[in-house]
């Protein structure tokens, strides 16, 4: 089967003007002969395709809930709300809450709604000033609602986020720098979603001064510890704090506050914009505790 099959220049321009194509015999069994040759080839082939698992082209759309009972309705409803929240639409959704809520007073969806939101803000830090309100504006109108559950999932999050395998300690700096490493965005953004919380927690009074300024100290420990990859989000969750709580900040808070981020503003971890924001917040706070 090693012979071309040849076609002359006069043939190609006479199947071109009749729009035929007739082959001699000598090319039509030789045709035959590749035919026969490639047919077991090609059998097997199509028994071997037959064999593999047929997928539809539009695999089943996937649900993000199963509403399978009147639980998991409720806590869609909940979730659904908590997820479309923003300034421009809060007492849409905080009547929305609100009505669910006074439906089904049961403290297992009251929990569920606090969790819901307290877990938005960490994940989405743009939205703490609008889900904290949400906060204080439910517990100001459920009774049932409890400030020390409210502060309970806080501390739960911030013990994965902070302490969870992460003691202050020489050998444990290792771990520390492995975290951030492995997944240094998701944990950037929760570390800065968790400071605006507790932030806006302080503002509201929901946490209290004691509680507060406990944590402020936890992050000033992370500061003295110089993790490299650590480091730049500390600074910034500290001035993120400084911030929010401008307008009712206490003197010793402020006073910490400016004391740690000067005597730091000049690490060689902090680089590009942080540098500026850093330098405004130290101004804003050198202002306050004039």
């Amino acid at each position: 089967m090693d012979e071309l099959i040849q076609l002359n220049i006069n043939d190609i321009f006479q199947m071109r003007r009749n729009n035929t194509f007739v082959l001699d015999n000598s090319i039509a069994e030789k045709i035959d002969a590749i035919t026969k040759e490639l047919e077991p080839q090609y059998s097997r082939y199509l028994q071997k395709k037959s064999k593999k698992s047929k997928k539809p082209w539009r695999e089943s759309r996937k649900t993000l809930f199963k509403t399978n009972t009147t639980d998991d309705k409720i806590k869609q409803s909940i979730t659904i709300n908590v997820n479309k929240i923003a300034n421009n639409n809060y007492d849409i959704i905080y009547n929305n809450i609100l009505e669910i809520l006074n439906k089904h007073m049961e403290e297992s969806y009251i929990n569920f709604t606090l969790e819901s939101i307290i877990k938005k803000c960490i994940s989405l830090p743009i939205y703490c000033d609008v889900l904290s309100k949400l906060i204080l504006d439910l517990s100001l109108e459920i009774e049932s609602i409890n400030i020390e559950h409210i502060l309970t999932i806080y501390e739960q999050l911030h013990c994965q986020l902070i302490r969870n395998d992460i003691v202050i300690s020489e050998k444990k700096l290792k771990l520390l720098n492995e975290l951030y490493t492995d997944n240094s965005k998701h944990v950037k953004n929760n570390q800065i979603g968790l400071s605006k919380l507790l932030a806006y927690l302080y503002s509201y009074d929901i946490i209290g001064y004691d509680k507060f300024n406990s944590y402020i100290h936890e992050y000033i420990q992370l500061l003295n510890n110089d993790c490299p990859i650590l480091f730049p989000t500390i600074i910034q969750c500290m001035c993120s704090i400084s911030d929010i709580i401008e307008s009712n900040i206490n003197n010793n808070i402020c006073t910490t506050l400016l004391n740690n981020l000067q005597l730091h503003k000049d690490n060689k971890y902090i680089k590009g914009s942080l540098k500026f924001t850093l330098g405004d917040t130290i101004k804003k706070l050198k202002k306050l505790s004039s």
